[in-house]
């Protein structure tokens, strides 16, 4: 009996398999870049003889060729980048840019952490607790592929954060409570947790942190049944910007209400420039370049929230975007909530709040955050 030969392309390892997509992905976009080059060069040709001959004088305007070169100049970068993303998953492949596709979600490459910079981070953590004496407790979150790498083909390398993650929080000083959420996600893996098209969690992943982590903090979670879910609409995250895939599901912005809880009474937004400005919970996503700012607004410096609450509890939440979708959940527990964004502060944090008005502090960053030392640096100087 003849022995059928396995394909050629089933012999040869993922490290190959992956090398020969990147090959052939490289001279297809050489052929699209040659024929690009050359639509460029005929049309401006072709736009540039019909204009009258009193547009093409040096008066012309500068601005208005900017722009239009700009406009094109994105519509090609999309063709590119959605052609290259289509035609690797057509071979194959899995990884588009720093973005890996997968059947249902895209996912981020993660970063292998800098070390250095997690112990960095820890020592300015461990001093900012030393001198404000405050209860501290820290959360940092994994990435999505530390959950979902089962996704992607076998033998695709995929980096875990999770030994770096335990060695930033043995790093920090003792009394320092470190609420280590991965046991916590990754029961709840089969749920929607994480954006599908964004590296952020849902709100349903900040619920199960949540849950988790107030108890650490002094408190009784509020049940989920309590909350009543509203779906406000869908959106396409930043690893969607990055690849322009098509075939994976949007993601949902959720409301979440408890109409027997607390409610917020006050919310002021410390913009950069000095300002201030009145904001609410849940705003129209299609005012932002981002569809998560639906949850707190655009970029801020400080974002202080003032509750129904009768109590003295207040918080000084210092983080990125990671938390702003936990927001409903903690305003159950605080008169008052002082955000402070670690990655967008333009001054340190003794010029925008005093420490000691709060009972408890909460740093809650992704990983990646928490390895850019210099964020933390810059929050906890002393200032001008």
């Amino acid at each position: 009996m003849k022995v059928k030969r396995l394909a050629r392309h089933l012999l040869r390892s993922p490290e190959q398999q992956q090398r020969i997509v990147q090959q052939t992905n490289g001279f297809v976009l050489w052929i699209l870049f040659a024929v690009f080059g050359l639509l460029t060069v005929v049309t401006g040709l072709f736009s540039h003889s019909r204009l009258p001959a009193k547009d093409r004088t040096v008066t012309a305007s500068v601005q208005q060729l900017l722009d239009d070169h700009l406009t094109e100049s994105s519509v090609w970068h999309s063709f590119f980048v959605r052609a290259k993303t289509d035609w690797t998953v057509s071979v194959g492949g899995n990884l588009s840019g720093n973005v890996y596709v997968t059947k249902s979600r895209l996912l981020e490459h993660p970063e292998i952490l800098n070390r250095e910079k997690l112990k960095e981070t820890s020592g300015l953590l461990s001093a900012f607790y030393r001198e404000s004496q405050i209860p501290m407790c820290v959360i940092a979150v994994p990435s999505a592929a530390e959950f979902y790498a089962s996704e992607l083909p076998g033998g695709v390398s995929c980096p875990s954060q999770t030994e770096d993650i335990e060695m930033f929080y043995r790093e920090l000083t003792s009394p320092i409570r470190k609420i280590d959420v991965y046991h916590v996600l990754f029961t709840a893996t089969d749920d929607y947790i994480y954006c599908r098209t964004d590296p952020r969690w849902t709100c349903y992943g900040a619920y199960c942190v949540y849950r988790n982590a107030i108890r650490k903090m002094g408190f009784a979670p509020i049940s989920y049944d309590q909350f009543a879910v509203t779906h406000a609409g869908t959106f396409r995250g930043s690893l969607y910007d990055a690849c322009l895939y098509e075939d994976v599901t949007p993601d949902i912005l959720d409301i979440y209400t408890c109409d027997s809880g607390i409610v917020i009474q006050e919310m002021t937004a410390q913009l950069s420039d000095g300002t201030e400005e009145s904001r609410s919970m849940y705003t129209a996503s299609e005012e932002y370049a981002d569809p998560y700012e639906f949850y707190l607004g655009a970029e801020y410096d400080m974002l202080t929230i003032r509750t129904s609450l009768d109590s003295q509890k207040k918080l000084l939440l210092l983080e990125d975007s990671s938390a702003d979708c936990m927001i409903p959940f903690f305003i159950q527990h605080y008169s008052e909530i002082c955000i402070v964004d670690v990655e967008n502060a333009s001054l340190p944090l003794k010029e925008l709040t005093d420490p000691s008005d709060y009972s408890q502090i909460l740093v809650l960053c992704d990983a990646d955050t928490f390895a850019d030392s210099d964020s933390f640096t810059d929050l906890f100087r002393d200032g001008e």
